[in-house]
């Protein structure tokens, strides 16, 4: 079984990440917000950005040229034409989870502002209400420190070699982890030294004048 913490449905976080209790929408007449995060992570899998999980764990595969001219990847023959044609199924979406990390991971990639109740750890209160953003930026310190850190180790999955002094100055930390609202830059540096996964090999002193493969300053990666 796939654990809440690290796997939900598309159905589920879609709502979540728009702001909406699933259980509260008609699949029939779905809010845009809902619509436009269902479209995201669909194709995010059609793009071979994220994968998908059956509730068993079992991967969907993702396309190759056997399955691709024989057309039997049925699961992603049908969210391909669902995508396209704006038809959403409660029971596929419901049924097709994705993993915490990679939604992070490929949030951080595209400049997203990832969903809230996994990038701070959020948990719905007893009532059931959607946790809110405040104009769109979480305020709250420990929410983005936590929202600063997922995206910091997402990155450091594309290159580990990024000095916690310069994943601070990161785009993706400044604009979607709210790291810009900070004056004090030693706050976010703490924070992101604290999920440096080689925190033990770093020497101290000044961060070494490398390339990395990621663009600091403009996010992506890093060209030419």
């Amino acid at each position: 079984m796939l654990h809440p913490n690290d796997f939900r449905s598309i159905w589920e976080l879609a709502h979540l990440w728009a702001g909406t209790a699933p259980e509260k929408t008609d699949p029939d007449n779905l809010p845009d917000a809902v619509i436009d995060k269902l479209q995201k992570l669909m194709w995010a899998f059609l793009r071979n950005k994220i994968g998908l999980r059956r509730k068993s764990g079992v991967k969907v595969v993702q396309e190759n040229l056997f399955i691709l001219l024989f057309n039997l990847n049925r699961t992603r023959v049908r969210l391909a034409n669902d995508v396209r044609s704006r038809q959403f199924g409660k029971d596929l979406l419901d049924s097709l989870f994705v993993m915490r990390s990679e939604v992070l991971k490929w949030c951080a990639d595209e400049f997203l502002t990832p969903p809230g109740i996994w990038a701070a750890d959020m948990v719905l209160t007893s009532g059931g209400d959607v946790p809110k953003l405040v104009s769109g930026r979480h305020r709250d310190d420990e929410i983005n420190k936590q929202i600063c850190q997922g995206i910091a180790r997402a990155l450091w999955e594309i290159d580990p070699q990024i000095h916690p002094a310069h994943m601070a100055k990161h785009r993706a930390i400044l604009k979607y982890g709210n790291g810009g609202i900070y004056k004090d830059e030693d706050t976010v540096r703490g924070w992101i030294n604290d999920v440096d996964p080689l925190k033990k090999e770093r020497k101290t002193g000044r961060p070494p004048s490398v390339r990395y493969l990621l663009d600091i300053e403009k996010g992506g990666l890093s060209g030419d």
